[in-house]
């Protein structure tokens, strides 16, 4: 029995040509039928399209990975093409190229431009002939999309070429589709718990993502993202809470990253963005995204301090050959931030707490700071506000988010080391003995010293150690500087900045020994001492901001520095 190809369509009669044409694709489709792997049958079908066929160039877009992207993967002659601009999320994207693929069915145009939608995705120049676009599709799913194409006019395809490309794109499909079915149940199975994909289905991708980069050097970046203190909250509030965080972060991440990206949960509390092709600024931006959102979803959570969490988020840009050096690289981007997301942490809790603290380090240091209110009651609002004017002068200073945050974190630690300080000698209205007055002295070094084991507030500890030091390095006589004897710049710049407001505070706030002045008349004093206990720029560019105010900051309004 003859094929149907063979029978005559409206009066079309079959020629020798498309005979021969049919013999080679039936022949083509057998060897496709041979292939173990993809990239040998995506050369296969590119090449029956060239030389099988005859089209000056075949390019065949395949569908990659879980997350469904469009991409160039074979061009036959190589280097015809760049296939770099075949990039499309074929289950999302508007892209000509991507409709096409979804709806299925040959296109064919006997004459066009090279800059026209249909074509551009190929970066070509110029008139083309003949060009089709072949949908492959496999089980109802696309797999891929095939173009070709002449630089010549070398005469319109017949109607029974056209019946034959239309039938081999069913077999390239199949023959594309069956090698995909291996991996098609991992492709489509999701994190039964927050609906992410796998860990199965990143480490694939990751590879495709590494292969594409040493074939293309188009790098992917990756972002590690580590959920902070999930075991002490799953101890604090249950497994139950947990699953509920969990789920909240995942949908975070995911809302806050491109359609074309891969976020997968990577272990128990720890997940990955796979960003193909992309920047180290892109990448940036994307974590500016993530965890800007996380501070306005806590603060929308005010109330309800079970449901806040933080996040910890290291990225590489990929420049290594291996997908395990892509990860080890990234892994420990994020380990490095750890130290600035403890800070970050702590400082939320010292300035708003609610509810009880999270992690030892946050407990050790609510335990001395209650140890120490109850000594010195006004301890707490005088820290707040030191850190307020402290962080107003960074902003006034364009100092960056990180310096801001050391700062902020400095001042509100500034006096801890008064906790060794007998509670009589902290409230005694009248002069204190010499001996006295040195323990009262060595509160800085007490500070530091306390904390000297959480290195991630190794840079804060400094800047408290300095901050009684004199801008003209006096160290005797009435008001001296302390502990070192530093002078002028000398002194750590943050620990200048909180010597100026803790001063303002100091003389603003009542004392056991004296009766607190106006804000005016604080504003000059600060001047008087620009130029012998403070530094006199930092006073002449930051009085105009206490001049503002009008008055003493409240304490309860501050809020600690964005940090991202």
């Amino acid at each position: 029995m003859d094929h149907p190809f063979t029978q005559p369509v409206q009066g079309h009669e079959v020629t020798e040509a498309e005979l021969e044409a049919f013999r080679r694709m039936m022949e083509a489709s057998m060897a496709l039928q041979s292939c173990r792997e993809v990239e040998m049958a995506s050369h296969v079908i590119a090449e029956t399209l060239h030389r099988g066929f005859g089209f000056d160039v075949a390019v065949l877009a395949q569908v990659e990975g879980p997350i469904f992207l469009l991409r160039g993967h074979t061009v036959v002659p190589e280097g015809a093409v760049d296939l770099r601009g075949i990039d499309f999320p074929l289950r999302t994207s508007a892209h000509v190229w991507a409709r096409i693929a979804n709806a299925g069915g040959l296109i064919h145009s006997d004459h066009a431009h090279g800059g026209e939608e249909r074509l551009a995705p190929l970066g070509i120049e110029g008139e083309v002939w003949q060009p089709v676009w072949l949908p492959l599709i496999a089980r109802g799913e696309p797999v891929g999309l095939a173009v070709a194409f002449n630089r010549s006019d070398r005469g319109a395809l017949s109607l029974g070429q056209l019946r034959v490309l239309e039938l081999y794109a069913n077999h390239a499909a199949l023959a594309l589709g069956g090698l995909r079915a291996t991996t098609a149940e991992g492709e489509t199975a999701r994190d039964p718990l927050t609906g992410l994909h796998t860990r199965q289905q990143f480490d694939c991708a990751l590879e495709q993502e590494v292969r594409r980069f040493r074939r293309y050097r188009t790098p992917p970046a990756l972002l590690m993202i580590d959920l902070n203190d999930f075991k002490s909250f799953n101890d604090s509030h249950g497994h139950l809470a947990g699953d509920e965080i969990l789920r909240a972060a995942a949908k975070l991440v995911e809302e806050n990253v491109r359609e074309t990206d891969l976020v997968a949960r990577y272990g128990g509390d720890e997940f990955v963005v796979l960003m193909p092709n992309s920047s180290d600024q892109q990448a940036r931006a994307a974590i500016k995204r993530i965890l800007t959102a996380v501070v306005t979803r806590n603060r929308e959570m005010r109330h309800h301090p079970e449901r806040q969490f933080t996040l910890t988020i290291g990225h590489h840009v990929a420049t290594a050959d291996t997908a395990e050096r892509v990860l080890e690289v990234a892994d420990k981007s994020m380990y490095d931030r750890k130290d600035d997301g403890s800070r970050r942490r702590l400082l939320d809790q010292l300035i708003a707490p609610r509810g009880a603290p999270v992690g030892q380090h946050a407990r050790l240091i609510f335990g001395l700071m209650k140890t120490l209110g109850s000594r010195d009651p006004g301890h707490i609002c005088h820290a707040r506000r030191v850190m307020g004017y402290s962080v107003m002068m960074c902003e006034r200073l364009k100092l960056s988010a990180l310096q801001t945050e050391q700062v902020a974190m400095a001042a509100i630690l500034h006096d801890l080391g008064k906790v060794v300080i007998n509670a009589e000698i902290l409230r005694r209205p009248g002069p204190l003995t010499p001996s006295e007055f040195l323990l009262m002295r060595s509160h800085p070094v007490v500070t530091a010293d306390i904390l000297a084991e959480l290195t991630f507030l190794e840079h804060p500890l400094r800047l408290i150690r300095h901050h009684h030091e004199r801008w003209d390095g006096r160290t005797t006589g009435e008001f001296p500087g302390y502990p070192s004897g530093l002078k002028g710049e000398t002194i750590p710049l943050g620990s200048r900045i909180i010597r100026i407001a803790d001063t303002l505070d100091a003389l603003t706030t009542d004392r056991p020994h004296r009766s607190a002045v106006s804000f005016p008349q604080a504003l000059e004093i600060l001047r008087e001492e620009a130029g012998r206990s403070l530094d006199p720029n930092l006073v002449a560019k930051c009085l105009p901001v206490f001049k503002a105010l009008g008055g003493p900051i409240d304490p309860d309004t501050v809020t600690t520095p964005l940090s991202i």
